[in-house]
This record gives C-alpha cells, structure tokens and sequence, in this order.
C-alpha cells in the first residue's frame, strides 16, 4: 500500500518527511544561502517534492496580499480568562473591519503547530496569541518571526521579549498574592504551579515575597497543580493523603484553586479557618464559589483590546510597534477565602 499523503501539507509535515525542525524547513526554503548544510537542505528538498508543497502558500503572502483576516490561537478556548481576552480582541477588530480564525490549541503543542499552520496556509494578515499552557517551543513561531509576519502575544510575552505583547505583571501578581497570606500571619504556604509560561514568573513573585519576609523557602511546598479545576483537586487530595495541610495555598490559577478547594474540603477541612486559598485570573466564577475566592486580578478584557490595537499598529506600519511591551498591573481582590492565621 503507497503511503498516504496530506491534502494540505505545510511546514509541519515538510519537517516531518524530512525529520528536521520546522525552523530549518523554514530556512531551507526562503534562505537557502548558507543557511543550512546542502545535505540538509537536499533532504528538505526532497520531502517538499514528494508532498507537492508550495511554498508560496506560507508567510511571503503576508507581504504580498492583504485579507483582511486575522488569526486568533488559544491555548484554551473553554478558560473563561481567555474567552475574555478573545472578547476584548473581537470589539477591537469588528470596529477595524477585520474578520479572525480562531484556532484552539487545547493545551496541547500539536494543536498549537497545526494553528500555525491553518494561518499560514489561509493568508491571514497578522496573528494574535494568547500564550500556551506548556512550555512553546521556538520552532512554533520561528517562521512567523523569520519571514516577519505581524504577530502579538496577548497574555504572555517569549523570546526575551522580541515579540511584541501585551500581558500582566505576571512576578508582581505571585508577589501580592503571598505578601498577602504573610500579612495575614502564614508561614507555611503552598504554591500550586500549572503547566504554563506564566506560572514560573508567578513562581518567582512567591519566592520573592518569602525571601523579603525572611520566610525559608522550601522547595516541598511547590507542586504541580495542572490547568483545571479537575487538576488541582487531584493535585491537593495527592499532597494531602502524604503531608499535613499547609496553612495556605497560593494557587497558579483561579480554576485550579477551586479545584484544590475541592480536595480541602473533601479532606473535612475548612477554609479559611484551616486553610486559606488564593487564586490568580479574577475569572467571573470567584465570586460564586463557597467560600467566594480571593484572587489576583488582571484586565483581560483590556488585555484583549490593547493586544488587537498593536497587532494593527504593525500592520499599518507604525513606529515602534514592532518593539512594543504593554504591561499591565495586577492587583488583589479579597474575598472570603483567606483570613487571618490564628495560632
């Protein structure tokens, strides 16, 4: 039986034939000057013929052809933090004339690659992201970036910083969430981290905020809590049938805590009394919760808005739009979950 072969291919199953990376599919084909070795290259080569790829269906139509399209991929499309940031990307757009793709990732770098992908092969103008629950790898947005297709990052900001984007203090939020349980006389604290760039530098705010308290940090008391709710039950309950329950938890996210808020319960434990919580987003669903949860909020609405405003700054050409950071500030919103440590 011949191997079958995809209706659409693209840079993904180029570099799969070839067995390179898509980055040096990419280079292959639009900088074959010294950009790879000829013995690469001739392999590249070879899997564009034999798939009847045509590289004029990738990025150089960005700089050809307008479609006044714009493509949109998530990582999560069920997140209600990203539904807001995809509702405040629309109002900004639908007024500027432009329609969008949306692609969902489903939190997976398969899905994040096959997105890509679907822009790419659709001509779309520029590309809004809202960032990737996993750690995203270069070669993903390599070609974007090597054939100098507009793209933004809402939510999340990579490659130290040379991708234009729009995101929140991500370091500061992790800070007021634990100076906050500090303040409120916690010592023992537990950070629940997710799968997801954001949740290291939320990471460093917590550890930042122990080390100004002169509080030790102990590498035990950082777990992985996962991207959903379902997740951070799992995570709580695991951690609870092996150790005592911290005094408080400062969780990567808002769904993950009202999972672990779950498990604490489950486990005949009460909040805040036992144990406080605080989450991270401000999603709507805090304020309907039992105990409502404290959290970290973020404008991700405005987020949305203020993302889809630079994506067609550098679409027009506008100065400095293509070295552009827009960072928002967080701030604590109290609620009922956490109380004072009385000991």
């Amino acid at each position: 039986m011949s191997e079958k072969l995809p209706i659409r291919p693209g840079l993904h199953e180029v570099a799969k034939v070839a067995n390179v990376s898509i980055a040096t599919v990419s280079r292959a084909i639009n900088n074959p000057k010294g950009s790879v070795t000829p013995e690469t290259r001739k392999r590249v080569m070879a899997a564009v013929e034999k798939l009847n790829y045509r590289p004029n269906m990738i990025a150089r139509s960005f700089r050809s052809q307008k479609t006044k399209t714009i493509g949109i991929i998530v990582s999560d499309i069920t997140h209600p933090h990203v539904a807001n940031l995809i509702a405040g990307a629309e109002s900004v757009l639908k007024k500027s004339g432009y329609i969008y793709i949306l692609s969902n990732a489903a939190n997976s770098l398969e899905g994040e690659k096959i997105g890509v992908e679907l822009f790419l092969q659709n001509r779309v103008d520029g590309i809004l992201s809202t960032g990737f629950a996993g750690p995203s790898t270069k070669d993903i947005f390599f070609p974007l970036i090597e054939n100098n297709v507009p793209l933004v990052l809402i939510g999340s900001s990579l490659y130290n910083n040379k991708v234009p984007s729009v995101y929140v203090d991500h370091a500061r939020g992790g800070y007021l969430a634990t100076e906050h349980l500090i303040k409120s006389g916690h010592k023992n604290i537990l950070y629940m981290s997710g799968y997801h760039p954001d949740s290291e530098p939320r990471l460093k705010g917590y550890r930042n905020a122990l080390k100004d308290a002169d509080i030790p940090i102990n590498d035990d008391l950082v777990i992985y809590g996962g991207n959903t709710p379902e997740d951070g039950y799992k995570s709580i309950i695991k951690f609870l049938n092996k150790n005592n329950c911290p005094t408080a938890i400062f969780c990567f996210d808002d769904t993950v805590a009202l999972g672990a808020m779950r498990g604490i319960y489950e486990k005949g434990l009460k909040i805040p009394s036992d144990c406080s919580i605080i989450g991270f987003d401000n999603i709507p669903y805090c304020q309907f919760s039992c105990p409502k949860l404290t959290t970290i909020a973020q404008p991700a609405v405005q987020m949305g808005e203020q993302g889809a405003k630079l994506l067609l700054e550098l679409l027009n050409g506008k100065d400095g739009a293509s070295n552009k950071r827009i960072v928002f500030q967080p701030n604590l919103v109290l609620r009922e979950s956490t109380g004072k440590r009385e000991d």
